[in-house]
């Protein structure tokens, strides 16, 4: 019998273009979308609205047979405080997300974070050990909690868990941080840089190689580094002012000053209801180099990030035509 997928979060950045792929292998879809979404993603999935951290508002969606689910609903943060919010969905959102999986006998895959493993000096592979108390971040232990709980039932239903580094590119109508600094730096209201970088994913090569993923029931258990080349911060907005002929950024934050003006960056663009460009978190993390390695992906999921500067220029073009 055709498995239906049910993706989880199917309006997000990640989860729309999940969908999208699916529809276009001619597969069975349903999308969960939260229901007090603000976000203006288009529907072209088979629809319904609940909420991860209200268990029974899930169960029309997960009422189908033969289920491959997706779990991508959750909470992107970069703050360093721990919200009821953040906990809720990241943690007890998949914790229902496996309640219902169990019920159903469904296969999950859980879209876990590389801030899910434990930070090294020397290259990252696929995680052995998950544990919060070694990850810093309010975000990075909700993910490597709700990655315990996933592993925890492995021998009760088929399970995949999958790690992206930082994501960014066209679809996102809801501007993670990434794309709001590419867009704001385009727009002339960005004139500074913060030195440091992070390894970066366009989010189609993501949602391919997790597609390949559930298209595949051959990998029981296995999970995969889903990352991106690193790019400083500088290279990422050089690569915004070629491609829209404007001047490049030439002076960036000192560290230490950009650590005293955290806090009221914070309280600038949540008041503006925009993503937090930086914080605490965020400076410690881009002043970070880690190298993670995706050869398990490019092996068994036909995983290839392409070219950054080809991610920047489709994200620019996709904001002009949203606009």
């Amino acid at each position: 019998m055709e498995n239906t997928f049910l993706v989880t979060g199917s309006d997000g950045h990640l989860g729309n273009t999940i969908v999208r792929m699916l529809l276009d292998r001619g597969k069975k879809v349903r999308g969960l979308r939260y229901s007090k979404s603000k976000l203006s993603t288009p529907v072209v999935e088979e629809c319904f609205y609940g909420d991860v951290t209200n268990l029974a508002s899930m169960d029309k969606f997960f009422d189908v047979p033969n289920p491959i689910v997706i779990h991508t609903a959750g909470i992107i943060s970069i703050d360093s405080k721990m919200t009821s919010a953040l906990n809720n969905t990241n943690i007890n959102g998949t914790k229902n997300v496996i309640k219902q999986c169990l019920k159903h006998k469904a296969r999950l895959i859980y879209v876990s974070s590389v801030h899910a493993i434990q930070e090294s000096d020397s290259t990252i592979f696929e995680p052995g050990e998950i544990d919060e108390k070694k990850v810093l971040g309010s975000y990075a232990k909700t993910k490597a909690i709700a990655t315990k709980m996933v592993r925890s039932v492995k021998k009760k239903i088929s399970i995949n868990i999958v790690y992206p580094s930082g994501i960014l590119g066209p679809f996102d109508y809801g501007q993670n941080a990434i794309n709001l600094a590419i867009k704001e730096f385009s727009q002339g209201k960005i004139n500074l840089y913060l030195k440091g970088g992070y390894a970066l994913v366009d989010v189609r090569d993501v949602a391919k190689a997790i597609v390949n993923l559930a298209l595949s029931d051959t990998k029981q258990g296995k999970e995969y580094l889903l990352t991106g080349a690193y790019a400083s911060i500088k290279e990422l907005l050089d690569m915004t002012a070629d491609l829209c002929g404007i001047k490049k950024v030439k002076f960036a934050i000192p560290i230490g000053l950009a650590k005293i003006v955290a806090p009221l960056s914070s309280i600038y663009y949540k008041l503006q209801k925009k993503p937090v460009l930086f914080s605490k978190y965020s400076l410690y993390t881009v002043s970070h180099k880690a190298i993670f390695s995706n050869e398990e992906a490019k092996i068994e999921l036909n995983f290839y990030p392409r070219n950054l500067i080809e991610t920047v220029k489709d994200t620019l073009l996709f904001f002009k035509r949203k606009n």
